[in-house]
């Protein structure tokens, strides 16, 4: 461990004492690019199995959607601790695990097989889940930003956690503004932030005239400095068609695409 450190494959801090100081974040990340194992997991307060399970998409949904009907913070983290260290791309895991799982939790409540306070239980771990993951992605020097949210009236904030995570593994200084806030409000984030991109999720629009004319003027003044990127269930076709924007993506992996291809036309600063 110190030879890695000295060396610089492990980041490491020091304090004052000149104690090396590795961050769990740190060891995450190496042990993701490594061919090592984490050998006693528990002693950095992660599940004793950690790193030690079979990495198979539809076990990890159906482990998963138990875990999150259970209350069962310390296995749903294993789940997608485990498809981390297994080098399963974020994006990936988003849509074919996390949403699958709160799509099968759904499926549950509208059968009378599962309560309403279990999905909510159950966002609230996910959450804690995806703000774990986030502190193992490297934070990149001078990454372009991006931000975004879910519209008023849309208080589902898991997709706009998602995306913040599948943006920041894309290399991009990414932050959620969280979910049901009005375009106005959003139009003086873009003028502080001075993003190069924007998502905005729609799983619910209480008021599709107002959104509609609201974004518009959202896109007319932003629209040629920022690229627009929208998605959610509730912009249907028909919707769409009277809005203009850079990319409509479905999933995570579609803004994970679009996301890496503006990256890369961007000049180096």
């Amino acid at each position: 461990m110190k030879r890695w450190c000295d060396k610089g494959v492990i980041e490491t801090e020091y304090t004052p004492g000149g104690h090396r100081r590795v961050s769990l974040p740190s060891l995450m990340r190496f042990l993701a690019d490594s061919k090592h194992k984490l050998a006693f997991p528990e002693a950095l307060g992660l599940p004793a199995t950690s790193g030690k399970g079979e990495f198979v998409l539809d076990r990890a949904v159906t482990g998963l959607t138990d875990a999150l009907l259970r209350g069962d913070e310390q296995s749903a983290r294993q789940v997608a601790i485990d498809l981390y260290l297994a080098e399963f791309k974020l994006s990936r895991v988003c849509d074919e695990v996390f949403a699958l799982a709160f799509e099968r939790i759904g499926d549950a409540w509208s059968c009378g097989d599962a309560e309403v306070f279990q999905e909510r239980h159950a966002c609230v771990i996910l959450h804690r889940v995806l703000q774990e993951l986030s502190t193992f992605l490297p934070r990149v020097a001078k990454a372009p930003i991006a931000i975004g949210c879910s519209t008023a009236g849309d208080h589902y904030s898991l997709a706009t956690t998602m995306a913040e995570l599948v943006l920041k593994d894309c290399q991009w200084n990414a932050f959620s503004l969280g979910s049901n806030l009005p375009l106005a409000s959003l139009d003086q984030a873009i003028r502080v932030r001075r993003p190069k991109l924007l998502w905005v999720s729609c799983s619910y629009l209480t008021d599709e005239s107002r959104f509609l004319a609201e974004y518009d003027r959202l896109y007319n003044e932003h629209g040629s400095t920022t690229a627009f990127v929208v998605g959610g269930t509730a912009l249907k076709e028909s919707t769409r068609r009277q809005m203009q924007y850079a990319a409509y993506c479905d999933n995570m992996q579609h803004l994970e695409a679009f996301a890496g291809t503006l990256r890369n036309a961007m000049p180096e600063s």
